[in-house]
């Protein structure tokens, strides 16, 4: 009964229950019903209470564990998050690295392709060049000459315009080869090609025949202009000699002048009139200029 007298407050406790149930004993011993179902009464509340507040520790506590876990697995699907977020950043960072190779990758197949493009385009005009060109003096070669000769002819004759045939050929240019060797010779062709090409138009056909022989083809443009742009041009090759090894190399050339005013736009006709009008400036002492007369061709021919 002292320890009772003890307490602060009507709060349940093991020793205040234990504390009943000795008095509860003592009464029930001492055949005191009264105060031993009074104690009884005050053990079973005290008993109660402190079940109640056990259990209420141990609710407690086990909220506070399953709270604990909650965090735990909260904690745990955080990190497991933050483990996918850093393995979408890295499979995102290797994608966009996959992404640049793939562009560099493409980026180099394309710059292939367009290099060989390129080369491609540059070999087919190299060629082209090689299959129309003269090697040594750059013009027209004899054959790529006729053909494009006939094509701008039949053009011409579509249009009723005209033409005149130029046939060239360098006087006595033997001497050239023969005194101071091919490669002045050689010289000599390109120096005469571009002092040629001084006196023509854009548009005017100009090709090597063979050796010394030269064709022009002088796109509408009649006799007495043709005349006149040939008389040119012998004047020209003349009055400028080439410095070859510290010698000044001169020589002329004879020229042969058609026109289709008169022999027509059949390209074979026309190159054998000029032909025939050249073999005419040779034969009459070389350096001059003849002019193709239907008359004499037509017995020629």
């Amino acid at each position: 009964m002292a320890a009772i007298a003890m307490r602060d407050s009507d709060t349940a406790s093991e020793w205040i229950r234990d504390a009943y149930r000795v008095l509860y004993q003592l009464a029930k011993k001492q055949g005191n019903a009264s105060a031993a179902l009074q104690n009884y009464e005050k053990y079973v509340a005290q008993n109660q209470g402190y079940l109640n507040d056990v259990t209420a520790r141990t609710i407690a506590f086990q909220t506070v564990q399953q709270q604990s876990l909650t965090r735990k697995l909260e904690a745990e699907e955080l990190s497991r998050q933050n483990s996918i977020l850093k393995l979408q950043q890295q499979l995102d960072a290797k994608a966009v690295e996959t992404g640049r190779l793939y562009i560099v990758l493409l980026l180099i197949g394309l710059t292939a392709i367009v290099l060989w493009l390129l080369r491609l385009k540059h070999s087919q005009m190299r060629f082209r060049h090689m299959a129309t060109r003269d090697g040594l003096t750059g013009i027209l070669n004899h054959q790529h000459f006729i053909h494009e000769s006939e094509r701008q002819l039949r053009q011409l004759e579509r249009k009723a315009a005209h033409a005149s045939m130029l046939w060239m050929d360098l006087d006595h240019f033997k001497q050239i080869n023969d005194t101071h060797g091919h490669a002045a010779g050689d010289a000599m062709l390109r120096h005469v090609v571009r002092v040629c090409q001084d006196h023509l138009r854009p548009g005017d056909l100009f090709g090597r025949l063979g050796g010394e022989e030269f064709g022009i083809l002088l796109l509408e443009c009649e006799s007495d202009h043709a005349v006149a742009i040939a008389d040119r041009i012998r004047l020209a090759i003349e009055n400028a000699p080439m410095d070859h090894e510290g010698q000044l190399l001169k020589v002329s050339a004879s020229v042969g002048v058609a026109s289709s005013c008169s022999a027509g736009h059949a390209l074979q006709r026309l190159c054998r009139r000029a032909d025939a009008a050249l073999y005419r400036a040779k034969r009459g002492g070389r350096n001059r200029v003849v002019v193709d007369t239907g008359e004499e061709m037509s017995a020629f021919a």
